[in-house]
């Protein structure tokens, strides 16, 4: 029998559909991809790094205001759905939607970043110090002998072993001239940014991160019976990151080099958020964690593009948050059900069993080698308590902080002279 917690109602379906239109139109990549970065980078770099860039941003081919009246709308109506699960996940996900519309709408102005933090906030001070340990690793030269041509190669035979679990996995592979990020997916497309050459790290993170995750979670999530397990459910992006990076860890594609920037990402975050400008967080990353020119403007670009946007700062938390879940005995493959928070984990094995929602037809090698996923939880739960120390997540971390501050504030109190 199924309960109403998880039944579907025709208002479910109606909200489903309706922010399935809404968020297919709110593209934040898109949105916040200036349209001037060449012109911007030479000026940079002609007046010796000093002055920031000023960047432009294509119009948009909607009206923020319009789109937010009517998610309004769809909030009323999501207040009539009979589950209490749905009707909860459907009125976050119209709130989370409606900040993005505001964040878009801000392009370019000073509460561009408050609306940015408000999505993705700023890094805890345990955060940035953990940022600042993964930034000043040593750089580890990596050799770009693979052409496009061989990186192609093998990426086409990854689509075909999805393909054998089931011949709809659709996977196109595109080579870009301009992208912000070395690769994206893109509906059911893989756009990878040319190089002189690919290293074999980078492949294996075409495999695992892009392919892997991203592209497998949004298929799976093509199934189910409701849109928003494509479009993703409200506070989902730091476990699909996390899931990503994971995916990256257990295939041996991370190296020092991606450790470091990652940390140098997490920390122009938190110099952002601190005030600091575009010109100021470039000479930080340059003179004090020793990033080429390059590596520290592409930072810069990714974290002061539309205003000053935090995102970068959920990789961190969202990595740990899934090496947490899974040491702890969880289980991976409903992860890849589609693309929900680790918090809808409970929900959406409950949904599962009720046929709410359906198994992943989809799932990566990782998944499916059980003996070599046991073997190495077991030696990390064993490692964990030996050193009787758990590994901090985002909550965690916040908790942290805020004890610190309290434990300062009572600090200052005591060494305040008597009046």
């Amino acid at each position: 029998m199924v309960s109403d917690d998880y039944s579907l109602c025709h208002h479910a379906v109606d909200v489903d559909h309706a922010l399935r239109d809404i968020g297919r139109q709110v593209l934040l990549i898109q949105a916040l991809h200036p349209r001037n970065t060449a012109e911007e980078r030479e000026r940079f770099f002609k007046r010796h790094a000093l002055a920031s860039p000023v960047f432009v941003y294509r119009e948009l081919s909607y009206d923020p205001r319009e789109l937010r009246a009517r998610l309004r709308s769809v909030a009323r109506r999501a207040g009539r759905i009979r589950s209490p699960w749905l009707r909860s996940v459907f009125r976050a996900k119209c709130r989370e939607l409606a900040l993005k519309l505001a964040l878009v709408a801000a392009r370019g102005t000073a509460e561009f970043l408050p609306y940015s933090m408000r999505l993705f906030p700023p890094p805890t001070r345990r955060m940035a110090h953990d940022a600042e340990v993964l930034a000043c690793l040593p750089r580890h030269e990596e050799e770009k002998r693979l052409s496009a041509a061989q990186v192609e190669k093998v990426l086409r035979a990854t689509i075909r072993d999805y393909r054998r679990q089931h011949r709809s996995f659709a996977c196109r592979v595109k080579w870009v001239d301009s992208s912000l990020a070395e690769a994206s997916i893109s509906d059911a497309q893989l756009n990878v940014r040319k190089d002189a050459g690919y290293s074999e790290r980078f492949l294996l993170m075409l495999q695992h991160h892009e392919i892997g995750v991203h592209l497998v979670t949004a298929q799976n999530g093509d199934r189910q019976p409701l849109n928003i397990f494509r479009g993703g459910l409200a506070g989902y992006d730091p476990t699909q990151e996390g899931l990503a990076l994971f995916a990256e860890f257990r295939a041996g594609a991370i190296t020092t080099n991606r450790l470091r920037v990652l940390g140098a990402r997490v920390l122009a975050a938190d110099l952002l958020c601190r005030g600091a400008s575009f010109a100021e967080v470039y000479a930080a990353l340059t003179a004090g964690l020793s990033l080429s020119a390059d590596e520290a403007f592409s930072t810069c670009l990714r974290c002061f593009r539309g205003g000053g946007y935090t995102k970068d700062v959920i990789y961190q938390p969202g990595f740990l948050g899934v090496f947490n879940y899974w040491v702890q005995g969880g289980d991976l493959a409903i992860l890849f059900v589609g693309k929900f928070p680790l918090s809808q984990v409970r929900h959406v094995k409950e949904a599962l069993r009720q046929g709410l929602v359906k198994a992943p037809l989809f799932v990566p090698p990782m998944i499916l080698d059980e003996g070599r996923l046991h073997a190495e939880r077991t030696v990390f739960s064993l490692l964990r308590g030996r050193k009787r120390r758990r590994l901090t997540g985002f909550r965690e971390l916040a908790r942290e902080e805020a004890r610190a501050e309290e434990q300062e504030r009572d600090g200052a109190l005591q060494a305040a002279p008597a009046s």
